[in-house]
């Protein structure tokens, strides 16, 4: 396939946010969790094709939140993971350039929703089998009892080819579980990809709810869009999902802001450089509690 067209954003803001259709419920209280506070580690700015980027929680602490930010808007660059570390002390961010490269600098920003350790915590994933559709999906779900509080995503490899298009907490307003989705980009992958889902996971806390808004479904891009949690409650997770984006849509923010403890999650996503002639929207997630 040829392309023509190529263009580039380079806006260095989220600019404006708008709100649609919040949807706020809350769950029943059970443990509170301490020492809740974010943490946030910036990659080299530069052209590098693929960018990984750790932020590690304060020692005895463990995350139950995951984000990631680019720190620009562009159309041809597109996080693929955002996600626990193995051990529970941090989160690992990635991101690659599109198929054909990008000439700019840039950066990536990895961003850590730490606290004391909350009773039953535990993180669950789940991968997809090896595959070269043109979308994949999967879902991990938290142990019988226990609720997520944060979430994780990925595609691999992503290499330009592959994108994380939905990190989706799932089970109601206290949700249970999380699903992770990924599309092949116009540029066919002949490839086997996966895609991954993480939940983190605890017994129930006080407040645990989610927030949710959607933007409107049009050609209009970059899509920005924060979701606020319910007065009293902060963010301990966040989640996203591109509705009609048909691999064409790459994700540019996914976070929790602002610090030390963060009250709202920003979203945004592009376009890819060949545009959209088709309409698409933007669904953002709060996962909060007291």
């Amino acid at each position: 396939m040829v392309f023509t067209g190529l263009r580039r954003i380079a806006l260095a803001t989220l600019g404006a946010l708008t709100l649609v259709g919040a949807h706020l419920a809350v769950a029943t209280p059970a443990n509170a969790i301490p020492g809740l506070e974010n943490v946030t580690t910036v990659s080299a700015f530069n052209s590098n094709v693929f960018k990984s980027q750790t932020a590690l929680c304060p020692a005895g602490k463990r995350v139950v939140g995951a984000g990631a930010r680019l720190t620009m808007v562009t159309n041809e660059v597109a996080i693929t993971q955002f996600a626990p570390l193995p051990n529970g002390q941090g989160v690992e961010a990635r991101a690659y350039e599109d198929w054909d490269g990008f000439a700019g600098n840039w950066g990536l920003i990895a961003h850590a929703i730490c606290a004391d350790t909350p009773a039953g915590w535990e993180i669950q994933t789940a991968t997809s089998p090896p595959g070269s559709p043109p979308s994949a999906t999967v879902v991990a779900s938290c142990s019988p009892g226990k609720r997520a509080l944060g979430t994780g995503g990925n595609v691999f490899p992503g290499r330009g080819v592959v994108v994380l298009t939905g990190v989706i907490p799932q089970g109601g307003a206290s949700p249970t579980s999380v699903r992770a989705v990924g599309e092949e980009t116009e540029v066919a992958f002949l490839g086997d990809w996966t895609v991954s889902a993480w939940a983190i996971c605890a017994n129930p806390v006080p407040g645990h709810t989610t927030a949710v808004a959607t933007t409107v479904s049009d050609s209009l891009s970059p899509k920005v869009q924060s979701v606020p949690c319910p007065a009293g409650t902060q963010v301990h997770g966040v989640g996203l999902q591109i509705g009609g984006g048909l691999g064409q849509v790459f994700i540019n923010a996914a976070v929790s802001v602002p610090n030390p403890v963060s009250t709202q999650v920003p979203t945004r996503a592009v376009e890819d450089q060949t545009g959209l002639a088709t309409n698409w929207a933007m669904r953002t997630y709060a996962i909060c509690a007291t």
